[in-house]
């Protein structure tokens, strides 16, 4: 059994670089409320996409 099964798993740090620079530059463009505000509504959008992955049952 593969702990991670894919390739290449620089796709899998790109969307965390990402959302770190919308980050900065939400705070420097608004400040650090606006930055909390992101990094909240960010939070909830991962939690609620990781609650609808469907469960992987072992076999």
């Amino acid at each position: 059994m593969k702990k991670f099964s894919r390739e290449n798993s620089a796709i899998d740090y790109l969307p965390l670089i990402g959302l770190a620079l919308i980050g900065a530059a939400v705070y420097l463009t608004w400040g650090l409320a606006a930055t909390l505000a992101f990094a909240g509504a960010a939070l909830i959008v991962v939690a609620l996409v990781v609650a609808a992955m469907p469960v992987r049952r072992a076999e």
